[in-house]
């Protein structure tokens, strides 16, 4: 299958996009980033996110993904993102399952929780793209202020993606 859009150009295009940027607007962006934990409210530092963490958080996660045990392997599965920013740790699940020949159908739903409405904007752009059949959902908050109830899960496997709530105090 001819794959239109991947994490790789999306990085690709992030990073030639900041790049292009004069210098000291470069700097700015960088310190606004606050060492990857600041909330991000515009598109000049979501791409400056991807230049400098893209290929980490990736890195990251496929470690981690090496790890999930086969019995998730052709079930049917509920996908919670927490701290998902622009979607990349769910964009690099989907890509993790395509290499691993397991079917992106098994996503029956993807909850994304981020305080930035301009990265969640973004994410659902991609991940509708990416995983059209599953169904998503999303929370504009930060994850301590999340019950329970407030989780539309519906299958009883569930995939946590920590990547990058793990990194913050």
């Amino acid at each position: 299958m001819l794959k239109l859009f991947s994490f790789d150009r999306l990085l690709e295009q992030a990073t030639r996009r900041f790049q292009s940027l004069p210098e000291s607007i470069q700097r700015e962006l960088k310190e606004s980033l606050e060492n990857g934990k600041g909330i991000l409210r515009q598109r000049d530092q979501m791409d400056a996110y991807l230049h400098f963490y893209g290929e980490i958080h990736r890195q990251k996660l496929l470690r981690a993904f090496k790890h999930l045990p086969e019995s998730l392997h052709n079930r049917n599965i509920s996908v919670i993102d927490w701290g998902c920013g622009q979607g990349l740790a769910s964009m690099i699940f989907s890509d993790y399952m395509e290499k691993e020949q397991l079917s992106l159908n098994t996503i029956t739903d993807l909850s994304l929780i981020d305080p930035s409405k301009i990265c969640l904007n973004r994410a659902i752009g991609f991940l509708e793209w990416i995983i059209p059949k599953t169904w998503i959902s999303t929370i504009v908050a930060q994850e301590q202020a999340i019950h329970p109830d407030d989780l539309c899960i519906q299958e009883d496997y569930v995939i946590h993606l920590l990547s990058n709530v793990v990194d913050m105090p």
